[in-house]
């Protein structure tokens, strides 16, 4: 399993179906249709876990290049 930490919060990375930045924040949408709503998250910390969800964070355990 592969973690991210988006705000206060460590999310397993197969567990994320989408993710929305808002404003100064950002909502995490879930497989099982619960959500995430952190209120604050800087910028390059965002930028960073889009990166990593991205080309990080495969299930298969490889880089995913798409």
């Amino acid at each position: 399993m592969k973690f991210v930490r988006l705000g206060d919060y460590v999310i397993n990375v197969s567990e994320i179906q989408a993710v929305k930045k808002v404003g100064a924040g950002c909502i995490v949408f879930m497989r099982d249709e619960s959500e995430y709503r952190i209120s604050s998250i800087d910028d390059e910390e965002f930028e960073n876990a889009i990166a990593y969800i991205c080309c990080g964070g495969a299930d298969d355990g490889k880089t995913d290049k798409g």
